[in-house]
């Protein structure tokens, strides 16, 4: 009787012994994650491409423009537009009026388009003034160079360093090119207001017809044994800008009213438009070859 009392309050604590350590075995459970990673990339790429050319003609281009001086625009407006009485409310899709005000102002600017393959050489220098006191370190008229002084013959690069060294002295002096526009006190009017100015521009442009593919039977094959195609889509260009100066602009809308009027939300455009640009010197250089390569010769 003693014995097996004693058995049965041995399974009771073995119970309540295995109840009570469980929690405490969970808390001081562990997650350990390791990884390693390693990538390697090795690319390469080897392009060429080869243009065996034969265009149909070429426009040269040989153009240098100096500029001293400081050229300036301005531009105010100042209106007010009084819609009818009838208009009760006017409709902002069709009885609003329009008022615009532009200010461009410009030193040197080209631009020069072609058909047919294009090499152009374009010069573009702007400065104030010339300081006839201040000491010449090269002892030339900053605005004459002899190319032929020049190791590779480009006229407008040695320009460019002459007036370099010219600037250096203060034999040459910088510009003030500025433009200025406003629209002040517009009523009932939609507003655009723009200023501009630009020391240096130059763009050339190239629209060449579709390339043709020649028949064998009527030209000789180039060197390597490839027969040429007749095309214009070549250009070759060299541009110098040089420009000693201060490029500004000024662009001010203000005092704007617009009163008794519907649909305003409906417009595409801002009620006021205002923007101002200045630039030093910009060159572009585009090439739009349209159409598709037509092969007169049967494969």
């Amino acid at each position: 009787m003693n014995t097996k009392t004693h058995l049965t309050l041995l399974s009771g604590a073995a119970a309540v012994a295995l109840l009570a350590t469980a929690p405490a075995a969970m808390a001081f459970d562990q997650t350990r994650w390791e990884w390693s990673v390693t990538q390697t990339d090795d690319s390469t790429t080897t392009r060429q491409a080869t243009l065996n050319a034969l265009p149909t003609g070429l426009a040269s281009i040989d153009k240098m423009q100096v500029y001293v001086g400081n050229p300036d625009a301005q531009a105010s407006a100042d209106s007010q537009v009084t819609l009818p009485a009838s208009l009760d409310p006017a409709d902002a899709m069709t009885d609003l009026g329009t008022v615009e005000v532009g200010a461009a102002a410009y030193g040197n600017v080209n631009a020069s388009d072609s058909t047919v393959a294009l090499n152009g050489s374009i010069g573009q220098f702007q400065v104030g003034g010339i300081d006839p006191t201040a000491a010449d370190p090269l002892a030339t008229d900053p605005l004459t160079v002899d190319a032929t002084a020049a190791a590779s013959g480009n006229t407008s690069r040695l320009v460019m360093e002459t007036l370099m060294n010219q600037a250096a002295t203060g034999l040459i002096t910088p510009h003030q090119t500025t433009a200025s526009a406003d629209a002040v006190g517009i009523k009932d009017a939609l507003v655009d207001v723009e200023a501009r100015a630009v020391s240096n521009s130059s763009s050339l442009t190239l629209t060449p017809e579709p390339a043709e593919a020649l028949d064998p039977a009527t030209i000789d094959p180039a060197v390597g044994g490839s027969y040429p195609l007749l095309t214009d889509a070549l250009m070759t260009a060299d541009v110098t800008q040089f420009s000693l100066g201060d490029v500004r602009t000024t662009a001010l809308g203000s005092a704007q009213t617009i009163g008794d009027v519907s649909n305003l939300g409906a417009l595409d455009r801002p009620i006021m438009r205002v923007n101002a640009t200045s630039i030093g010197n910009l060159s572009t250089a585009s090439v739009a070859v349209g159409g598709n390569l037509t092969d007169p010769v049967a494969p």
